[in-house]
């Protein structure tokens, strides 16, 4: 009979039912899609987006759905993954749906501010004519705000104002990126994003000032955000396939709406081992 050490049982049960603590996420994009296909003209299964087809720039797109999972540290990721890629020249892809009513009216009000997090896998190199976007879209190929990864470095970036760099990030790496956005008076906004790497999940919200910060107005003015956007931009081409991949997306009012901490299903794929017997330093369930 195998032995297992009771500190990573309880482990286990503390971080997948914590999950039931963060319940307040308004978006929340696993990725649940059928393997090896383009996101582009799949029926949207998220939270907090209408349940309607992902709509992109081209078909046949190279932003495609597998059902393999990132992760990032204790996170048992569940579902699937986004890989995005563009290996030609021109403008890129991208694949984007619109955000329920509610959702859209939310983000869009004045003086309120919301948490963002992802899992990023960086891509296998870095090059200078290719950047990754995640980005929130007047819903017609208008860039308003997001996070931008490019050349290997992160930023947050509002239209055309970008925010300073992360430094260089390692690639091929899971990491977990978490922003804030906070819409002020008009349609100027506060982006600030945060990076880690070491594979611990944060257990106490980043302190502002500390992230890649940037405020501006949108680009082009007017009209508010509609959509939720993956985009690949190529200005002048790279020639190469060099995909990035994306799991775990969630939009929530507090720090710990957010954080990426096991889902509840997972708790179900555990209960069995308790009731096995199984014996964990000679007490058994």
């Amino acid at each position: 009979m195998k032995t297992f050490s009771i500190s990573i049982i309880l482990a286990l049960l503390v971080g997948l039912t914590a999950s039931v603590a963060s319940a307040a996420r308004f978006v929340e994009e696993n990725f649940n899609y059928a393997d090896a296909t383009q996101l582009n003209g799949q029926m949207a299964t998220a939270t907090g987006l209408v349940a309607t087809n992902w709509t992109g720039w081209r078909s046949p797109s190279q932003i495609i759905t597998y059902i393999d999972s990132l992760s990032y540290g204790s996170l048992l990721a569940l579902y699937g993954q986004l890989s995005f890629d563009y290996p030609g020249y021109g403008n890129g892809d991208n694949a984007r749906c619109l955000f329920t009513p509610g959702v859209a009216t939310r983000i869009n009000l004045s003086g309120t501010g919301a948490w963002y997090s992802v899992i990023l896998r960086t891509p296998p190199s870095n090059q200078a004519n290719k950047s990754y976007k995640i980005r929130f879209d007047r819903g017609a190929y208008y860039d308003m705000y997001g996070v931008c990864l490019s050349n290997g470095y992160i930023s947050s970036y509002v239209g055309s104002t970008y925010s300073a760099s992360s430094g260089l990030l390692p690639a091929s790496t899971n990491l977990l990126v978490i922003f804030k956005i906070q819409r002020n008076s008009g349609t100027n906004y506060n982006v600030e994003t945060w990076v880690y790497d070491d594979q611990v999940l944060p257990a106490t919200p980043p302190v502002p000032g500390t992230g890649y910060a940037v405020t501006g107005g949108t680009t082009p003015s007017g009209g508010d955000v509609q959509a939720l956007m993956f985009a690949m931009d190529t200005p002048g081409g790279s020639g190469q396939a060099n995909a990035a991949a994306l799991d775990e997306f969630r939009a929530g009012d507090t720090f710990a709406d957010v954080t990426p901490v096991p889902e509840p299903a997972g708790l179900a794929l555990l209960l069995p081992l308790l009731c096995l017997g199984l014996k964990v330093k000679g007490v058994r369930f």
